[in-house]
């Protein structure tokens, strides 16, 4: 079985990227969390064939790792005067 991805034309589709063909990096900051599972089609080339990362699903959990050790691990707590409650 092969399927052919036209990667050309998914970097360049005006419905998935904003100004397709200029250098953005930024625009990867804009969504909360990516979607590998199919329902978005843009990213389709960084899940298919055979250069697919074997360990994206692992990736995604160790970057979240170093987040929420500090959360688990110490106890967190609302100072009593808070700066919320002070005049501007």
């Amino acid at each position: 079985f092969s399927s052919v991805s036209n990667i050309w034309a998914i970097h360049r589709e005006l419905a998935c990227w904003a100004k397709p063909l200029e250098f953005d990096p930024m625009r990867f900051l804009h969504k909360s969390r990516w979607d590998f599972t199919g329902k978005e089609f843009c990213y389709l080339l960084y899940r298919s064939g055979k250069r697919i990362c074997p360990s994206m699903h692992i990736a995604e959990g160790i970057v979240r790792f170093p987040s929420a050790c500090p959360i688990h691990s110490f106890n967190w707590h609302v100072p009593e005067r808070s700066f919320t409650s002070q005049r501007m």
